[in-house]
């Protein structure tokens, strides 16, 4: 009896360890890649695009999204950032942010990760969505990835297996605190997978 009970709590411990998120975007793949190719297409109104899109149809691509307000949340939850003065030029105030989209995409045909963050904020004053575009050269490393995208905001995820992302991801964002520590600047709760 004792060895019975002792095996069901060291199986139920040990279950409790696994990270999982779970995700209903409720949006079709093909809605989402619309969305992205109108993201990834404009220039006028983006910021910190200093690398190369990434290849949505490439099957080494993974792509990751997020949508507020709506079934993924508010937009303080999908953009849980006290302030966005990370993002560069031409910021908007977060209090006058209504809508949000996330896309992280991921390649790994290289064989290293290569990583483009695409934020798209709607305003109280316009009804389009101002993107912003960074780029960045990632790696896993002990069930961590990490990436320091190129204006020097470091993403981290526990939410890989191996050398690829789970199906939804949590990506946590970091800036340098010019001590060669990383404090944390906020999060992007939760981002649902396509591919």
């Amino acid at each position: 009896m004792k060895t019975l009970l002792l095996c069901t709590l060291i199986i139920m411990t040990s279950a409790c360890s696994e990270r999982w998120r779970t995700s209903d975007p409720q949006i079709s793949g093909t809605d989402m890649m619309s969305y992205l190719q109108e993201a990834q297409g404009q220039t006028g109104t983006t910021v910190g695009a200093t690398g190369a899109e990434i290849s949505t149809t490439d099957p080494n691509t993974q792509v990751f999204f997020a949508d507020a307000p709506g079934p993924m949340g508010s937009v303080s939850s999908v953009l849980a950032f006290d302030d966005l003065s990370w993002l560069g030029a031409n910021l908007p105030d977060i209090g006058t942010v209504t809508q949000a989209r996330v896309f992280f995409l991921d390649n790994t045909s290289s064989g290293a990760h290569q990583d483009e963050l695409i934020i798209g904020v709607g305003t109280t004053t316009g009804s389009d969505f101002q993107y912003f575009k960074f780029f960045g050269s990632g790696q896993v490393s002990d069930g961590q990835f990490q990436v320091t995208l190129d204006n020097g905001i470091t993403l981290i995820s526990y939410d890989v297996d191996g050398d690829r992302f789970n199906g939804t991801i949590q990506l946590r964002a970091y800036s340098d605190n010019g001590d060669g520590t990383l404090g944390l600047v906020g999060q992007f709760s939760v981002l649902a997978g396509f591919q």
